[in-house]
């Protein structure tokens, strides 16, 4: 389910979707055209001190479901780019804790 979870002070408001965002402008438009949306991961937007976090509903209408569909596609998209790194990550981790149990 989508909720506006930030805001600027101009009233820009980053919209989510589990851990993907859209950046809505002050005006609440967003064009149905994925390719002109401005699509982000949460973490990445929020790391930025111009947001102020809220919880408020998203108003109806105000999502196209062109745009849901690119977030979903770009959430997919960033998974699997994950998953490679992670598991690299996981391995590489699992191997030095093994290298210090036998003593090396």
């Amino acid at each position: 389910m989508a909720r506006i979870i930030a805001r600027q002070a101009d009233g820009t408001a980053l919209v989510a979707i589990g851990s993907t965002g859209v950046i809505v402008p002050p005006d609440g438009r967003i064009p149905a055209d994925p390719s002109l949306a401005t699509i982000v991961l949460v973490d990445s937007a929020l790391a930025h001190p111009v947001w102020e976090m809220v919880d408020e509903p998203v108003p109806e209408g105000m999502l196209p479901a062109e745009i849901v569909a690119a977030m979903r596609a770009f959430a997919d998209e960033q998974r699997r780019m994950d998953g490679p790194f992670m598991r690299a990550l996981i391995r590489r981790h699992a191997e030095e804790a093994e290298k210090k149990a036998n003593g090396a």
